[in-house]
């Protein structure tokens, strides 16, 4: 079994030549969900600070109303970029190329928020501020913290599906590619 956890340029290879077993398959499928609980469950993704809003239902119910529009969107624009025989291959190829795009961007993403909301203040407490300068207080305010986590669950979320259907674009071509070179009166005029 050969798996491309991280290198989505490998997979996008392998799913256009039908390289990928049902085993894999199924793998990618059971990791792509794994990988998305984990940084809940691992406390990577803080709780959103329902306190620190005074507008209705809070910041979380944006957060979900974003998330509901960014996976709808996301996916339909997934599907629009697998061109090359979609009703056989989209499921396939979104729930393969989704594991090693998702990670990568997690990593990077939670990565970013976390120099933020953790390394950052840490370096401040070094200095002595005998009145912190009014843009820190606004900065590490409760409310502009969970601004912060709104703005990096809906980026990992969107860059997530952006960058997968860019790799199924990438498929789709060199899908088409391996057509053309085994029946050339099969390419488009």
């Amino acid at each position: 079994m050969t798996l491309h956890l991280i290198s989505a340029k490998r997979l996008a290879k392998r799913l256009s030549a039908g390289e990928v077993t049902a085993q894999e398959q199924a793998f990618y499928l059971s990791a792509g969900f794994i990988l998305w609980l984990l940084p809940g469950y691992l406390l990577i993704v803080p709780a959103p600070n329902v306190q620190a809003w005074s507008i209705p239902l809070g910041l979380w119910f944006y957060e979900l109303g974003t998330l509901v529009v960014v996976y709808v969107f996301g996916i339909l624009y997934c599907l629009a970029r697998c061109h090359v025989e979609p009703q056989k291959n989209f499921l396939v190829d979104f729930s393969c190329l989704y594991v090693p795009v998702s990670l990568t961007t997690l990593v990077v993403g939670w990565g970013a928020y976390h120099v933020y909301a953790s390394l950052f203040p840490a370096l401040l407490q070094k200095f002595d501020f005998s009145a912190p300068p009014r843009a820190l207080e606004f900065i590490y305010s409760a409310r502009f913290y969970d601004l912060m986590r709104f703005f990096a669950v809906v980026s990992v979320s969107f860059f997530s599906l952006e960058r997968t259907g860019r790799f199924m674009a990438t498929v789709s071509r060199l899908r088409q590619l391996v057509i053309e070179e085994a029946d050339p009166a099969a390419s488009p005029p």
